[in-house]
């Protein structure tokens, strides 16, 4: 501003100071409109940030998901008749998390390798509010008592979660893992992959992290043993590296 007021064109400042012409006229332009007030800091963040899912919105998306059961996420979006909504939004809707431990996610995923002509599995336990993977367990078979495993193992650390939500395999479905819910009181809610309600399940996307971060690395090992703790160390790396899911 003092150089301004001696006399300086606006290229001479942008040249001595070594920033860019707009930035000078912006703040010459703050200057004259607010004076020292202008020239204070300011957030860039929006005043009021949009919240596309609220509770009119979910409670319009419930009711639709009640009267078409077997409709996927674009169908419900059609019927929603909303063009200022994406379709990711209302796949978010469902078990859109508003506090930590609110919604659990539990999935099995197949390894696309072998390990002594065994396909192995990777069970993972995801917060749904921080993103954060809580458990997880290497295992021959998505069988009930890996799946009983990561939730303990999930629980010991953080508690009980309000509702689990999971497929509809029988490992998740059994007398033995319901009980344990049951006695935790955890509301259990199963979706029916087959009928295009894989999305509400955040393990299906954030599988996909495993798969291009970890597979190459997984498909060297030689032990079940140095693939659990493989396995480990992949948690460890996605809980405390960026990525899109966050």
């Amino acid at each position: 501003m003092k150089l301004y007021a001696q006399g300086w064109r606006k290229v001479s400042i942008s040249r001595f100071l070594h920033v860019s012409r707009p930035t000078v006229h912006a703040w010459i332009r703050r200057f004259e409109a607010e004076h020292f007030a202008g020239l204070q800091d300011k957030s860039r963040a929006p005043k009021a940030p949009a919240r596309k899912v609220w509770l009119p919105l979910m409670v319009k998306v419930y009711h639709l998901q009640k009267r078409h059961p077997d409709a996927g996420k674009f169908r419900i979006w059609s019927l929603l008749a909303k063009t200022d909504i994406s379709v990711r939004t209302v796949a978010r809707i469902p078990y859109k998390a508003c506090r930590p431990h609110q919604y659990w996610f539990i999935d099995g995923r197949m390894m696309d390798f072998a390990l002594d002509g065994v396909k192995w599995w990777s069970l993972v336990m995801l917060d749904g509010y921080s993103r954060t993977i809580l458990a997880g367990a290497m295992a021959p078979s998505e069988a009930t008592w890996a799946t009983l495993l990561v939730l303990y193992t999930a629980c010991l650390h953080y508690g009980a979660p309000e509702t689990l939500i999971s497929d509809s395999g029988g490992a998740f479905t059994s007398d033995a893992f319901e009980a344990v819910c049951r006695r935790l009181e955890i509301q259990h809610e199963t979706i029916v992959s087959t009928q295009g309600e894989s999305y509400k399940n955040l393990m299906e996307t954030h599988f996909n992290i495993q798969r291009r971060l970890f597979d190459y690395q997984f498909s060297l090992t030689q032990t079940p043993a140095e693939l659990e703790q493989l396995h480990q160390t992949f948690i460890q790396t996605y809980n405390t590296t960026a990525h899109e899911g966050l």
